[in-house]
């Protein structure tokens, strides 16, 4: 059993902690929204960061996580993006790809979005854009969704 913050790092690591305390907040924010939501933009945010250690990018995996948890942050919240992005005062590395679907990470979200569709040309093609291929971010999403179903047990 855990017993206190100090205790969860102890445990879980560091980056663990981050994402549960992400995870938290960004669940917080919903109102009535479906659990499901919640599980997609956790499934994202899981296969970001994956991508970003299989990218050599591991120094920058908060990130990624955090880009693929919120981009679905409009749909959760019914509020525009930048409103939503203001209030969280996070980084212009994260907020930016979310704001003007420019640079790598936001080629990746297009990844998911397609992928999530079943849209295999689109996704396979936004894959290709970043430097990923396709059986590559199918295996990725894969283990998130597995990750993301231990987290939200």
């Amino acid at each position: 059993t855990v017993t206190g913050i100090l205790h969860a790092l102890l445990i879980l690591g560091l980056n663990e902690v981050k994402k549960w305390i992400s995870l938290i907040i960004f669940n917080q924010m919903k109102t009535n929204k479906p659990h499901e939501l919640i599980r997609a933009a956790l499934i994202r945010g899981l296969f970001m960061e994956k991508v970003a250690i299989f990218q050599r990018r591991r120094k920058q995996r908060d990130e990624y996580f955090l880009v693929g948890l919120f981009s679905l942050a409009e749909a959760i919240m019914d509020a525009p993006i930048e409103n939503i992005l203001q209030e969280t005062h996070l980084t212009e590395e994260i907020t930016e790809p979310l704001i003007t679907g420019k640079g790598i990470k936001a080629e990746l979200v297009r990844v998911i979005h397609h992928i999530e569709r079943a849209q295999w040309e689109e996704a396979e093609a936004a894959a290709k854009r970043a430097n990923l291929t396709l059986s590559r971010a199918a295996q990725f999403y894969i283990e998130a969704m597995t990750d993301a179903n231990k987290v939200l047990r």
